[in-house]
């Protein structure tokens, strides 16, 4: 709890709604929000399954926004509208996250990103979509906590552009605990109950960690959310959400969600 003090919180609270809808949706980045695993990508950790992104390859905050600016100059992923549009999917599916994004932050609903990987790399995607200023927050691992490639020990701060400069993240929205910490720690702020909060996620063993403090909706099949989690989320935020991950009635707590 102590790393917890320096973390930079939303600046209001929730909307109140009733019928016990969802008043806090946070989001992985990876594999949740995009369909590739962007950070991978970027690092050159990929295995196969994701963007073919030629080197360099940069594991720092700095490194990985300075090339994907690189990418789209290169025209590398012209033919999927650019680098964000394409680890989100295309056209069709970034208006798909639009539309479920625009009606929760419509209704007053606090949504943030949670990411194990850099801010600063998932600001400057959501921010290449128009979709950053529906966040509350984006939090994540230190700028330097995944070491440097050689590409990154070329860059600096001072030497930065501005249309980077200003997507790199402050200590404040550094956050390395798992999860379900940020949400139990918003939750208590605020006065709301675990029903109020829900973790979007495809990681296991986050959603393991949450599902005693929030709901939680499981991205089982790791390549990002889809139709399916797009309605439950808006059931949820209209106070509708039940469980669909197949509990015996009368016995689930109606915080999880498999899709």
């Amino acid at each position: 709890l102590i790393l917890l003090a320096a973390v930079a919180m939303p600046p209001s609270p929730p909307a109140p709604h009733a019928n016990g809808a969802v008043r806090l949706v946070v989001f992985d980045f990876d594999q949740t929000l995009t369909v590739n695993h962007v950070f991978k990508d970027l690092a050159g950790w990929s295995d196969g399954s994701h963007i073919n992104l030629n080197p360099p390859y940069a594991l720092t905050e700095l490194g990985q926004v300075t090339r994907i600016f690189e990418a789209d100059r290169r025209g590398e992923f012209a033919e999927h509208g650019g680098f964000s549009a394409a680890v989100f999917g295309g056209r069709e599916r970034i208006e798909q996250v639009r539309g479920l994004l625009r009606d929760m932050h419509g209704r007053g609903v606090v949504i943030l990103v949670c990411t194990k990987g850099l801010p600063g790399t998932a600001r400057k995607v959501l921010s290449d979509l128009q979709l950053l200023d529906y966040f509350a927050g984006v939090y994540g691992f230190g700028a330097l906590f995944y070491g440097a490639h050689d590409y990154d020990a070329g860059l600096s701060v001072g030497r930065a552009p501005p249309e980077v400069r200003k997507l790199l993240s402050g200590p404040e929205y550094v956050f390395q605990e798992t999860k379900c910490l940020l949400v139990d720690r918003l939750l208590n702020m605020w006065g709301l109950k675990g029903q109020h909060a829900v973790l979007v996620e495809d990681d296991i063993r986050e959603i393991s960690f949450a599902m005693p403090v929030c709901r939680t909706v499981w991205v089982r099949e790791r390549q990002g959310i889809r139709e399916p989690h797009i309605r439950k989320l808006q059931q949820m935020t209209l106070g509708r959400g039940h469980c669909g991950g197949g509990c015996l009635a009368g016995l689930c707590p109606i915080k999880h969600v498999s899709v």
